[in-house]
């Protein structure tokens, strides 16, 4: 019987059910109200039991009971207040209807224009249309990393030589000062504007003027001295007017010997081919000279101390007032205001010494872009540093943090052994009115826990061990999945060996391998299958599977795949561990044929994953299903909607010693993690350089990167080598589905991958893109960071390897980073949020090999160029010197 169910928090459960019968799913809805989720309480017990997904809460106040979908998590139900803004992840994958006239559509076309199809499908060798519409697709993309690419140069090197164009004839006041006999000698202000005499006394240096020595002597004692006033300007007939007193030009400046005055206009007019630029002030420079009165009028510097000095008023003594009041400010609109426009524009054409030095529009916009870049991306360097110091020193200790287990737990292990007639039976399980197939065989039953004794005892002797268990107290039962392709026997067991050697009770996990096809690796002599056999002990009732059907990924005749279920037991030492070994033997017709049953890594998961599916939701199973049912719990003991917890590993990983305990304790203590990881580290760091330079990475990646997202709960990649899944919350007394969540179930299994983005995200990277479906599909739930749990795997020791392996992440990495920056409703808001920490990540995956060219080129300016850029330094130091830090 199949009941229905509320929705679940994502509020998509409603419309992606899956009837595991048909190879097309169809929508099954499911009601709120109705007596199975009122009964289907955890504490019931039964072969199948049915879970509930609506959170049954009381209104006290009303002394009614109601059943509410779920919108939210454990204590964060009212931060989702807006239900429009979910993720249908259903929709992630699913074909949008083909426009020709799209703006995607017209620059793919555009860019690939000169690549007919029948040149691909001749020289290409791609005759396929998806295939080509893939490989345009790419190279449209290529090209939009190009044009980032370019943007980021422009913004780095162009922006501020097109936007800015600096006045290259101005001299600043301060490099004016600094000018010296020694440096640039003959150079001299003569009302706002700097000359050099160097290019006339080289050119005339037989002139009979500079023959005397006095006068070559006073020119370059000019150096870098305001000689206006030996320059004194003609006053106008209007400005004469308005002098009350008689202005006497004095010809002689302070502390400089020479005097003499140049009344004719000619003396101006023979230094014009001598000007170098004009003298700019900034606004300290007004007060900086006290012997001195500056005033600015219309961005002219002028000095009034000759009009103020006089004993007799040249202006008046209002407009004297007046220039008292502004000096050192900006008196346009005071002289303005004043009507005394005439007054200052007068004091200008006689005392003008300089310009105000100002910025364009241009250089205001460059400067502006340049320095928000430099707080936002300094900012993020230190928040992500200082939250990833935060999470190592006080966090990541009581993450995974273990405890000795009270003896009085009443969480016992269970007990396996029931007496029966005829023999020693673990259950009685009866399906339809018939015992089980073991019971039924006639086959002499032995108890899987007096099989487990005797394995023991065979391998430490009749010394007793004392069986291991975890020591956080409560104990989760967990599947161990162990996904195999073509490893060798010493990388299956070193896998194998460490999981078995795990301080995690035997009576609450188990290892579950499955052999992705009849494959033999290269240096083997056997298959993988029959390399795994060979380990077990396998139990006696079913020693002999027969291949059963599944739906498996993939097109055609592919999706009929069949599966062998075998039941044992691994045997290391002193442990021995539950095992369930499923071998992909692949049908009939493929027997023959090369790879037998192998439909890759993700197919491996979906086979757990829909049955975990079907477990939870009550759901008809498949006959693979249904036997891998009835060896789980005969294997353990329990039905296998017990299992709450999956532990994914590579077969060329080896966990460490207490991981396992510190992943499930973490899950443990907290409902609302879904999800979490331990720290990767190499095994063969030592092996090559290649190897060498990915340990520093590889400690970053974990230590500062998924450190600083544990912080907000939502770390973006959860390592398919070593990662763990929660598959299903307890909720208000009934189950949350998480990794077994229907919409997680049937977007992951796919199987139709005929766009470049499908490939991506299924083919080059399909453990990340798990990861992104749980973050769309439950974003106020937490995927954490476990320092604690480590585990050892084997990295590329070639570059050609490393530069294969990268390329693939890369991709993958960009195409997943695409639907994460569209989930609105993470940690945050703005630009500070986790959704906009995501979107520079993207920027920064695209455009990494300009960031690489330009990290290069800056460190080349900063040794041989005259100018040392400052800023772009901070920054490089920052993002090296940092992590540098985190290390020490």
């Amino acid at each position: 019987m199949r009941h229905n169910h509320s929705s679940s928090e994502t509020g998509t459960l409603n419309s992606s059910a899956v009837n595991s019968e048909s190879p097309r799913r169809s929508g099954v809805t499911f009601s709120k109200d109705t007596e199975a989720n009122k009964t289907a309480h955890p504490s019931s017990r039964g072969m199948r039991r049915t879970m509930g997904f609506a959170a049954e809460t009381t209104n006290k106040g009303r002394g009614n009971t109601r059943d509410q979908a779920i919108i939210g998590t454990l204590g964060r139900s009212k931060k989702l207040t807006h239900p429009e803004r979910q993720t249908d992840i259903v929709n992630i994958l699913a074909p949008e209807p083909e426009n020709k006239y799209g703006p995607w559509s017209i620059f793919v076309f555009l860019v690939t224009c000169c690549f007919p199809s029948v040149l691909l499908s001749r020289l290409g060798g791609m005759h396929d249309k998806a295939v080509q519409r893939a490989w345009r697709e790419k190279v449209a993309l290529c090209w939009v990393a190009l044009f980032m690419c370019i943007l980021l140069a422009f913004i780095t090197f162009g922006l501020q030589t097109v936007t800015c164009k600096r006045d290259m004839g101005a001299v600043s006041l301060q490099t004016f000062k600094k000018y010296s006999p020694s440096t640039y000698p003959q150079r001299f202000s003569i009302h706002g504007t700097v000359y050099s005499m160097t290019p006339y006394i080289k050119t005339h240096n037989a002139f009979g003027a500079l023959a005397n020595s006095s006068t070559a002597a006073a020119i370059d004692k000019s150096t870098g001295v305001d000689i206006s006033a030996l320059f004194p300007p003609t006053i106008s007939a209007g400005c004469a007017a308005m002098i009350k007193s008689a202005v006497t030009p004095s010809c002689k400046v302070s502390n400089f010997e020479a005097s003499h005055c140049h009344t004719s206009p000619n003396s101006i007019n023979a230094l014009s081919d001598l000007r170098v630029g004009h003298l700019t002030f900034d606004w300290p420079d007004l007060v900086s000279d006290p012997s001195r009165r500056l005033l600015v009028f219309r961005s002219l510097v002028i000095d009034v101390t000759p009009f103020l000095n006089q004993t007799t008023s040249i202006f008046g003594t209002f407009s004297d007032d007046l220039m008292y009041s502004y000096i050192g400010r900006d008196a346009t609109r005071a002289f303005f205001d004043a009507n005394s426009l005439s007054t200052i524009e007068c004091a200008a054409s006689i005392s003008t010494i300089g310009s105000l030095s100002s910025e364009s529009t241009g250089c205001l916009a460059a400067d502006t872009i340049l320095y928000i870049s430099l707080i936002v991306i300094g900012a993020l360097i230190i928040i992500r540093f200082v939250l990833a110091m935060l999470f190592s020193w006080f966090i990541s200790r009581h993450l995974g943090k273990l405890q000795k287990q009270d003896k009085n737990d009443k969480d016992r292990r269970l007990s396996r052994r029931v007496q029966l007639e005829g023999g020693i039976m673990p259950f009685t399980m009866q399906v339809n009115g018939n015992l089980a197939i073991a019971h039924r065989s006639g086959v002499p039953t032995i108890s899987p826990m007096e099989r487990r004794e005797t394995l023991r005892r065979r391998n430490v002797g009749t010394k007793t061990v004392q069986k291991p268990s975890s020591n956080y107290g409560r104990e989760l039962h967990t599947i161990m999945l162990v996904t195999c392709y073509s490893e060798d026997e010493q990388g299956l067991r070193t896998t194998f060996n460490s999981l078995a050697m795990t301080d995690y009770s035997e009576d609450h996990k188990v290892l579950f391998i499955i052999a992705d096809g009849m494959i033999k690796g290269s240096g083997n002599t056997q298959t993988t299958p029959e390399l795994i056999l060979s380990m077990l002990e396998l139990d006696p009732n079913w020693e002999d599977p027969e291949g059963l059907s599944y739906l498996a990924i993939g097109e055609g005749s592919k999706e009929h795949n069949r599966a062998k279920v075998y039941v044992g037991w691994y045997s290391y030492q002193d442990r021995v561990v539950p095992t369930i070994l499923i071998v992909k033997c692949g049908t009939e017709e493929e027997s023959k044929l090369p790879k037998p049953g192998n439909r890759g890594k993700r197919d491996s998961q979906m086979i757990l994953m829909r049955f975990l599916q079907k477990v939870t939701l009550d759901e008809s199973m498949t006959p693979l299903e249904y036997d891998l049912f009835l060896k789980l719990h005969y294997l353990m003991g329990v039905t296998p909607d017990t299992f709450e917890i999956v532990l994914m590993v590579d077969a060329d990983t080896k966990v460490a010693p207490d991981s396992v305990a510190r992943m499930v304790a973490c899950m443990a203590s907290d409902p609302l993690v879904m999800g979490l990881c331990g720290e990767t580290r190499i095994a063969n760091k030592s092996e090559s350089w290649v190897s060498r330079i990915q340990v520093f990475e590889y400690y970053l990646s974990h230590h500062l990167n998924k450190a600083f997202e544990s912080m907000f709960g939502g770390v973006t990649c959860l390592p398919g080598c070593f990662c763990m899944y929660r598959i299903k919350a307890p909720k208000d007394g009934y189950w949350v589905p998480i990794l077994c969540n229907p919409d997680i179930v049937q977007t992951y299994s796919e199987s139709v991958v005929d766009t470049l983005h499908k490939k991506n995200l299924l083919l080059l990277g399909e453990d990340r893109f798990l990861t992104t479906l749980m973050l769309r599909a439950f974003p106020r739930r937490k995927l954490l960071f476990v320092p604690r749990a480590f585990c050892k795997t084997t990295v590329p020791n070639t570059f050609a390897v490393l530069l294969s392996q990268r390329r693939r992440w890369i991709n993958s990495t960009i195409h997943n980073l695409l639907e994460l920056v569209l989930v609105s409703n993470l940690c945050g808001i703005f630009c500070f949020s986790m959704q906009f920490v995501i979107f520079l990540e993207l920027i920064g995956t695209i455009t990494l090999p300009a960031a690489i060219l330009f990290t290069l080129t800056l460190i080349i300016v900063a040794i041989i160029g005259p100018v040392v850029p400052v800023i772009p330094l901070i920054l490089l130091a920052g993002i090296l010197g940092l992590p540098a830090i985190l290390i020490s």
